[in-house]
């Protein structure tokens, strides 16, 4: 599961500053296997999980921080893609965006690609490809 956290105690660990992005995994019954903390000094929430075919997850995130694990921010709020590895061991990430605000509302995979839907000035959906995050398809303004 995924979610955002400020916290940096109990079960939550490596909090890089203000809020970050939280990525949990549990086992069935519910108890963590794992967990992590990703993002920057500034506010990271994450928005949208989905295991990927080579079973890590792709996250969907939206990012106003330009440090630690987050890279190339465009300007005010971006949206911030993170595949990670079924450890949660970051593989890629890259910010997504333009000067405005842009929020990411899902990612999720279709065979190769990663399709994201993003709500900012204007809805979008974005195509990607989920091994190297290279953009496909898709405008960003």
């Amino acid at each position: 599961m995924v979610g955002s956290s400020n916290s940096n105690d109990g079960q939550v660990t490596g909090n890089h500053g203000d809020t970050d992005c939280w990525v949990v995994k549990t086992d069935a019954t519910g108890v963590i296997q794992w967990e992590k903390s990703l993002g920057g000094s500034g506010s990271d929430y994450g928005t949208s999980i989905e295991q990927t075919s080579d079973r890590g997850f792709i996250i969907g995130a939206c990012s106003n921080s330009t440090d630690g694990q987050v890279s190339n921010n465009h300007g005010n709020v971006d949206f911030w893609i993170i595949k990670i590895d079924s450890l949660g061991n970051i593989i890629w990430q890259n910010s997504y965006g333009g000067t405005n605000t842009d929020f990411c509302k899902y990612v999720g995979q279709t065979r190769m690609e990663a399709i994201m839907q993003l709500a900012g000035r204007h809805l979008q959906t974005v195509r990607l490809q989920v091994i190297t995050g290279k953009l496909i398809s898709g405008l960003l303004d």
